[in-house]
């Protein structure tokens, strides 16, 4: 065997096709890549919609008030006059005092849970209306 003929088995391959080969493995690793993602994106099964956000964060919000307002005694309110903490608690909830009632000695909670969900349901119903609003500009 000579030795022009044992160097042309050792050379290997050409430029053209390792840079052919190079591109192909990259272009297959950019398409892993993206099918990943949208494929984790898929699976998750939290909240999906920006409206589901909104509903899910003022959820907790509203809760935690909710648990402050059963903490707070009748005697506390009774101390404060419960017409001056009335007035201001609608002044809050920017509510009406058909609305949302007045507090009497037992009722400070459910009071707040009237209020929340008065202010809750009209803010689902903007946030409702406003995402209705931009799919149909899409």
């Amino acid at each position: 065997m000579s030795i022009e003929r044992a160097r042309a088995c050792v050379i290997g391959p050409s430029p053209v096709t390792k840079r052919l080969c190079a591109t192909i493995v990259f272009f297959i690793g950019v398409i892993c890549v993206f099918g990943g993602y949208l494929f984790c994106r898929m699976s998750r099964n939290d909240v999906k919609r920006s409206n589901e956000i909104v509903s899910f964060n003022l959820t907790i919000a509203a809760e935690n008030l909710y648990k402050k307002a059963k903490r707070i005694s009748p005697k506390a309110v009774l101390h404060n006059d419960p017409e001056k903490v009335t007035a201001r608690l609608l002044d809050i909830f920017n509510c009406s005092q058909a609305d949302c009632g007045t507090i009497s000695h037992y009722n400070v909670a459910q009071f707040i849970k009237r209020s929340i969900n008065l202010k809750v349901i009209r803010l689902l119903k903007s946030v409702n209306n406003a995402t209705m609003y931009l799919d149909s500009l899409r």
